[in-house]
């Protein structure tokens, strides 16, 4: 029998009126160029532009109580160096210095004379250091030189004999020493007292270990795979080194890592575990639990990010064209929690912590061939652009685990993986667990192959074999290498789709050399038959329904357009068609098609990105017209210029209700992501650029932290990592409410609610999915009472 109407106490009119003050179904206003966060504050290097810099320091130079910074420039003539003077939101005010004949490496910020003014202390690649007085306006006087060995590699100023006046120490790895220099408190300093280290000594930690108020040294020597313990006598001298066994030491910070009031340290080194070493209060140390970092992470800080005030750890991992900043919590107990991973564009080799930003809230200052700031959020994050070291080719969006949240996949055309970090939620990431592959992986596609549920991973290595490989997914996150497939080809990037209608998914691969799909049809336990070729375009293949027959078909880009074969639902296709597109190179890896429903018709659309001359990129847009055919193509510039390889993604990223298109150029450097926004009939407004990565190339589009609003995923050649793109757009209205698909929620809608109320098993009046239709679906159609999207 039907269900009865519930009886409502309220009278109609008071529906009505709570209707009548509900918000409508509107998105809040987005302000397109600032939909997506930049990669953080980036201060031009002034002339020394593309020179790639080494250190850094930070302090009020000029007295005005904001922080400046110093940062070195090594590897030009001269003893190079920028000075940043902080001008608050206003960009900085930078000074080049260049002299002398040695370059300078690493920066000490000081008063050295007791004059309360900032001196400074640069460590020269030529051996030695040069201290320069501070004149209190942000410039020094000039440089007194004093010799140390022949590669002087850090410097430190702190009281060595307890005189109360500042000492000089530094390391160097010429030599393989480590030299004092005592202070006369004036800005001058006795010639070096040398010590010597283990082999290739870095950068070193200065501080009481065995808390007889005396400052001790810990140097890291990378070649000898130890650490040097230097124990203060009581008068500025030091005993002779204890060694303590690290593989390759790349540098030492102190903190007190668990709370007992005794210093501890942690030493970065060149393989994934570094060393935590937990003081013991005489100069000795128990083995903490070893921090895993990436491998290759270099020089770290401590500092308090979340201001528990617990000791936190950032470090890097640095290469010739990228760095990723990798950022540890303190739980004060000697253990770290992974907090999260940055992107921070070029490459750089020192960071530093300070308040560059005045709002009490440490940031950091990274040096590379200029200053980049990554300020603090107080809460353990950086406001800057996060990266999860996934690898740079694939980008890849998908729960792997069942959890519910959203995870990451990426590959490495240069290394034999893929890389699968669990989503945490809130956009952040868990550092990612590898997989191991016998080729090189260039592009990933997932489904469940095997049919028991867990999503499994196929990827193409790009020509070097001429196989794709699949990962059958374990349901917690992993995966186990299957079965490596002959392409018959040069494999470019790969589909799985159930093309012959038998519940199973087929393997589709497009090719670099010629224009064909190779098809592989699947035996539903993780392998495929031997592939079939299939006539059509090349480089990337899009398996979608074109004609609205149900069945499905393919989309290939071909030179001067693309080209399309209509599906018969049994895994053969119809002849090629194609249609024109003004692009250039799309048969190459110089474009990237898709297909989405731009103008609301109900009809699947092609969208291509490519250059329409040398440096010109532009969006083409074939609207469809029904049964496979397209109008002839519109096309939009992206505001990109450098040509390249390009990816594209469709999503409403600005929450209005209408699809919009996000590309990405990777030429030799990077370049901006671009954002195209959606008209609603199928054409563009002018494009928004973000700041998206170095080397940026294949994108997706997701709500990665659950917030409605469509996020980006960048996989960046160039540091390996996927760049997480946080929308900070409001997300596209909700108006599930709208029953009846009029457009807007209103009578028809609260009737349609009213009718169903009662239990009920998955139908559309169940609002909230708790089983049922009732109070909780009633308010959620007055709360969405209105206009939808407009």
């Amino acid at each position: 029998m039907p269900r009865p109407i519930p009886i409502i106490t309220a009278p109609l009119v008071t529906l009505i009126a709570i209707a009548g003050s509900a918000s409508p179904c509107l998105g809040q206003e987005c302000v397109p160029g600032e939909m997506f966060p930049s990669a953080g504050a980036h201060l031009p290097p002034g002339s020394f532009l593309g020179q790639l810099g080494q250190g850094v320091d930070a302090a009020d130079l000029d007295g005005d109580g904001d922080v400046d910074a110093v940062g070195s420039v090594p590897f030009l003539p001269g003893r190079a160096f920028n000075v940043f003077i902080n001008n608050g939101t206003a960009d900085p005010t930078i000074t080049p210095v260049t002299e002398g004949a040695d370059g300078a490496q690493y920066v000490e910020l000081a008063d050295l004379d007791g004059d309360t003014l900032v001196d400074l202390v640069l460590s020269l690649f030529g051996g030695g250091i040069e201290v320069r007085a501070g004149l209190g306006d942000g410039t020094f006087g000039p440089p007194t030189v004093y010799p140390l060995g022949t590669r002087t590699f850090d410097v430190a100023a702190v009281d060595m004999n307890g005189d109360g006046l500042p000492d000089l120490v530094a390391t160097d790895d010429g030599t393989d020493t480590l030299g004092v220099f005592m202070g006369l408190g004036d800005g001058t300093f006795l010639p070096a007292v040398t010590y010597p280290t283990g082999a290739l000594p870095l950068a070193f930690a200065a501080v009481d270990l065995d808390l007889d108020g005396w400052t001790d040294i810990a140097v890291p020597n990378w070649n000898g795979n130890n650490v040097s313990v230097f124990m203060n006598e009581g008068d500025g001298t030091l005993a002779p080194a204890v060694s303590i066994p690290v593989e390759q030491p790349g540098e030492v910070v102190a903190g007190d890592f668990n709370g007992d009031t005794i210093p501890d340290l942690f030493v970065s080194a060149g393989t994934e575990a570094s060393a935590v070493l937990l003081g013991v209060g005489d100069g000795t140390f128990t083995n903490g639990p070893p921090l895993i970092v990436p491998s290759g992470a270099g020089a770290a800080i401590v500092l308090d990010l979340d201001g528990d005030e617990h000791v936190d750890i950032a470090c890097y991992q640095n290469s010739t064209s990228y760095s990723v900043v990798y950022t540890y919590l303190g739980n004060g107990d000697a253990t770290f929690a992974f907090a999260g991973s940055y992107h921070t564009m070029e490459a750089h080799t020192s960071i530093v912590a300070a308040d560059w930003t005045g709002d009490e809230i440490d940031d950091l200052l990274i040096m590379y061939a200029g200053l980049r700031v990554a300020p603090g959020n107080g809460d353990g994050t950086l406001d800057t652009l996060p990266a999860t070291p996934t690898g740079g080719a694939a980008s890849i969006v998908v729960d792997m685990n069942g959890d519910g949240i959203l995870d990451l996949v990426g590959s490495d055309p240069n290394g034999q993986y893929v890389r699968i970090a669990l989503g945490l939620g809130e956009g952040t990431f868990a550092l990612p667990v590898e997989a191991t592959s016998p080729e090189s992986i260039w592009h990933i596609a997932h489904g469940d192959l095997d049919g028991d549920g867990d999503v499994d991973l196929v990827g193409t290595n790009q020509n070097l074999t001429g196989r794709a490989t699949v990962f059958l997914g374990n349901g917690d996150g992993t995966v186990s290498v299957g079965t490596s497939h002959a392409t018959d080809g040069t494999p470019k990037t790969v589909a799985l789709a159930d093309v012959d209608e038998d519940g199973i998914l087929d393997l589709l691969v497009a090719h670099g050399s010629v224009d064909a799909v190779t098809l592989g049809r699947g035996n539903g336990d993780g392998t495929f038959q031997p592939v079939t070729t299939i006539s059509a375009g090349r480089h990337e293949v899009v398996v979608v329904d074109l004609d609205g027959d149900g069945h499905l078909d393919l989309a290939q880009p071909i030179d001067g357009g693309f080209a399309r074969r209509l599906g018969n639902g049994d895994g053969t296709f119809r002849p090629v068609q194609s249609t024109v597109l003004p692009l250039l190179g799309l048969d190459s890896w110089g474009g990237s098609l898709t297909a989405s429903d731009v103008d609301g018709d109900g009809v699947l659309d092609v969208l291509a990105v490519g250059a329409a001359a040398p440096d010109v990129i532009e969006l083409a847009v074939c609207l469809g017209t029904g049964g496979g055919n397209f109008a002839v193509a519109m096309t939009f510039p992206t505001g990109q210029t450098v040509d390249g390889s390009r990816s594209l993604a469709v999503g409403d990223f600005d929450g209005d209700g209408v699809p919009d298109v996000a590309t990405t150029v990777s030429p030799g450097g990077p370049q901006p992501i671009s954002v195209l926004h959606g008209i609603g009939d199928g054409s563009f407004g002018a494009p928004t650029l973000f700041d998206g990565g170095a080397l940026s190339h294949d994108i997706a589009a997701a709500d990665l932290d659950a917030d409605d609003a469509v996020d980006l995923a960048v996989a960046n050649l160039n540091n390996r990592s996927i760049t997480i793109m946080l929308n900070r757009c409001p997300g596209a209205p909700d108006c599930s409410a709208d029953l009846d698909a009029s457009g807007d929620v209103g009578f028809n809608d609260l009737l349609a609610v009213l009718s169903a109320w009662g239990a009920c098993d998955s139908c559309p009046a169940d609002l909230d999915g708790d089983g049922s239709v009732g109070f909780g679906d009633l308010l959620t159609v007055l709360s969405q009472w209105g206009p939808c999207g407009s």
